[in-house]
């Protein structure tokens, strides 16, 4: 099978990379992989499912990041190339994974679904890109208000929070992963930039 989730972080990477270089051979896969990702994976509304098979079916379950990573990686191309196209886009996944991810979510303590916590710091980073373009804080403030959420009445005796972000006592009790608790600093730490950069623009 083809899975979102290494060519959507393949585009991301070669798009990083070229940032870097200025080596128009990584621009040339960074646009390969988005653009296969985009014929192949995505939805109406924007959103990326996971994969698909060799015999063509598409698996159509949809993971934070999935969406994340093509948001980012859409902005980075417009970066790239000034195209008109790529911020639209990005505008259309972001809007679409919102809309999404909001009602698949069942907890009425936050506003997302909540799959994976380092999952939805992939989302998140993409909303960080298009902020620092269009300045619509909207996205961002669903995963503070989460992320919030969690900080105060998801975490276990030892300080770290649950994998569902919510207090769930089985929850509670398990030992935690480092990859889903080290998101959280980096969560944080990228709200910190951005709440700085609103000061300056006040």
């Amino acid at each position: 099978m083809k899975p979102a989730c290494t060519n959507g972080m393949a585009a991301l990477a070669a798009l990083k990379i070229y940032k870097c270089t200025k080596d128009k051979y990584y621009l040339q896969w960074g646009e390969k992989f988005y653009n296969w990702m985009h014929d192949n994976l995505r939805d109406s509304t924007g959103v990326y499912w996971n994969d698909k098979k060799i015999d063509g079916t598409v698996n159509k379950t949809t993971w934070t990041y999935n969406s994340g990573s093509m948001l980012e990686a859409s902005l980075l191309l417009y970066e790239f190339t000034k195209k008109a196209q790529y911020l639209e886009e990005a505008k259309t996944i972001a809007n679409g994974a919102f809309n999404h991810f909001t009602a698949a979510n069942k907890n009425p303590a936050f506003k997302l679904h909540i799959d994976l916590p380092w999952f939805v710091t992939v989302l998140f980073r993409g909303y960080e890109a298009l902020y620092k373009v269009d300045g619509n804080y909207q996205y961002i403030a669903a995963v503070e208000h989460d992320l919030n959420y969690a900080w105060q009445n998801a975490r276990d005796k030892n300080g770290f929070i649950t994998l569902s972000w919510s207090p769930k006592p089985q929850e509670l009790e398990k030992p935690k992963r480092l990859l889903d608790e080290a998101c959280i600093a980096e969560l944080y730490a990228r709200l910190s930039i951005v709440k700085q950069q609103r000061k300056k623009q006040n």
